[in-house]
């Protein structure tokens, strides 16, 4: 009887974790679109996900514009790697724990992914809401070429959990379960032969470590070319850690695996050690200073009164950038290698 109390309270506890976990999706949402509304970056899009508009922090927003720009400037960086004035080289982008992110609407009304088919993996209900919000805004099925009902409606499948078009696939899995991801990811048309990117926001993180490291190792194996952009907290051990691990937990949505990766060496061995020839990771004050471009940054920080620069600088310190590549000599690792010239 104890074995099996112990065992209900393990998964009652899951199943708590997974709820909160998914819930921030719709805060991440939020905090974009306060972001966008205020001029830090241009998202038509983001709006439609967010019935009631709430206005943040100007650290929030600031953060916020560092986290968008510095991951669709990589992703975009791989899609133009390796492409010449004659030649166009078909690519894959795979977004982890997708949410309701909107980059593949603004990449697409930006004409970058002729050559790219665009996957999103998320737990069903959050795949449903997604869909959802896509049938309710033409907008939306317009950037996925889809016209009429009746072609939205042939596009579904597992239950209004899953949408499939040329170009772009969002598709309903548990990134744990690794045999029924890469079985999704496979019956939606994954080529192992192709570049590809995987891109994790916070999403890894809340895996336990076991989990995390075998979809990384797995990546490596599975594809010829792939490649990793990871955005997660670190430096959990501190003061400031400390108070964050505690915000964090309040929120009931714990970082299984921070403890695992805690620092920067930590981040780029989890990759080193699992197929991956050359990783970088740099925190984020480094990508903030050395990264964005600086004339965009300068005219961010103009848009709201600041006064918490010192806490900022605190936060950012405590989030990083991971990029790695299983190839050293391939174009994407060229493409989105950090510049040492630049730190």
């Amino acid at each position: 009887m104890q074995a099996d109390s112990t065992g209900r309270r393990r998964r009652s506890s899951s199943f708590e974790h997974d709820g909160a976990v998914r819930e921030t999706a719709a805060d991440a949402s939020l905090c974009k679109l306060s972001a966008s509304q205020l001029g830090y970056y241009v998202d038509p899009f983001v709006q439609f996900f967010v019935p009631t508009p709430s206005r943040r922090m100007p650290i929030i927003n600031r953060g916020y514009y560092a986290r968008v720009a510095a991951v669709e400037s990589l992703v975009r960086k791989f899609l133009r790697a390796g492409e010449s004035s004659r030649q166009e080289t078909k690519k894959q982008v795979v977004i982890l724990g997708a949410g309701l992110d909107t980059m593949f609407f603004r990449l697409q009304s930006s004409n970058v992914l002729r050559n790219c088919e665009y996957f999103e993996l998320d737990f069903p209900d959050v795949t449903m809401q997604k869909v959802s919000t896509i049938k309710r805004r033409k907008p939306l099925q317009k950037l996925l070429g889809l016209s009429t009902a009746e072609g939205f409606m042939a596009a579904l499948s597992s239950g209004y959990t899953e949408l499939n078009v040329p170009g772009y696939h969002l598709l309903p899995c548990d990134l744990r379960d690794l045999d029924g991801t890469t079985t999704k990811l496979e019956v939606a048309g994954i080529n192992r032969n192709v570049p590809t990117l995987f891109v994790s926001e916070c999403v890894l993180i809340y895996m336990e470590a076991k989990y995390s490291t075998q979809l990384v190792a797995w990546a490596a194996s599975y594809f010829d070319d792939v490649s990793f952009v990871l955005y997660e907290q670190i430096l959990p051990d501190d003061a400031f850690g400390r108070v964050m691990m505690a915000n964090i937990k309040a929120r009931g949505c714990d970082l299984l695996s921070i403890h695992d990766f805690p620092t920067v060496e930590a981040q780029i061995a989890r990759f080193i050690d699992h197929g991956y020839e050359v990783a970088q990771c740099w925190d984020m004050n480094k990508i903030y200073y050395h990264f964005l471009d600086p004339a965009e940054r300068a005219m961010r920080e103009r848009l709201e009164i600041f006064d918490e620069l010192e806490e900022f600088h605190l936060l950012q310190a405590h989030y990083c950038v991971v990029v790695a590549t299983k190839l050293a000599s391939s174009p994407a690792a060229r493409a989105i290698a950090f510049s040492d010239s630049d730190a």
